[in-house]
């Protein structure tokens, strides 16, 4: 093959990352990033490979601030100052010392057992929506719409203000919980059967944090679609 001019040269496939291979095969257009903090979720999407449209949610100003600055040079990720929840308006969430732990639900002790940079520092009143009020804004007809979910306890919330648009979207990404971390939150059996109940099942489960001793699943993201 070198005598032809050709240079042949033995590569190695890179494998595709589990989550872009389902939004592949399901054929998401755009992602609503529910809780997106500084963007560490749609970074991590870009970084997979996926090209699609992002659409972030963060509430807290000072994060937000980081938020656009990393999504300014994407034209297909565009950013909210403002929560998602289950009515119109306005609410105070509390901060933690580690960002992304932050939420509208008072954390039980045993979330202070398990993470200590989730001691709440101070409070901030923050606009709410509901994602049926937002929809037909930030997602078209044509679209196929992929809603993440981070909130921290606040997921049912999110879900409760999502009745009429949950029907038009074909997949969620959603923290579960195995112990309760936040006051009435849904753990992870009530959130998958709730979401069973929608049309929805569970395809990819990934679990994020374990106890001390690693024996215990303390937190996991599913990934669920429509069939």
């Amino acid at each position: 093959m070198r005598g032809l001019g050709l240079d042949v040269r033995r590569t190695r496939n890179q494998p595709v990352d589990p989550l872009l291979r389902l939004l592949r095969k399901f054929g998401v257009t755009v992602v609503l990033d529910v809780g997106a903090n500084a963007g560490q979720f749609g970074g991590a999407l870009r970084d997979m490979g996926y090209a699609g449209r992002i659409v972030s949610f963060e509430p807290l100003r000072t994060v937000y601030a980081q938020l656009t600055e990393r999504s300014d040079a994407d034209p297909n990720w565009s950013v909210h100052n403002f929560a998602l929840g289950d009515v119109d308006g306005e609410a105070i969430i509390n901060r933690s010392a580690e960002t992304q732990l932050s939420s509208f639900s008072e954390q039980t002790p045993f979330a202070a057992q398990v993470f200590d940079q989730a001691r709440v520092v101070g409070h901030e009143t923050v606009a709410l929506r509901r994602l049926d009020s937002i929809f037909a804004d930030v997602v078209s007809k044509s679209d196929v719409a992929l809603l993440k979910i981070d909130t921290q306890g606040f997921e049912k919330q999110v879900l409760d203000g999502a009745s009429a648009s949950l029907p038009s979207i074909r997949g969620l990404h959603v923290e579960l919980s195995y112990f309760p971390l936040y006051a009435k939150q849904l753990q992870a059996d009530q959130m998958i059967a709730r979401l069973c109940a929608c049309g929805f099942r569970l395809v990819k489960l990934d679990p994020l944090f374990f106890d001390g001793e690693g024996t215990r699943v303390i937190e996991a993201d599913g990934t669920f679609f429509r069939f």
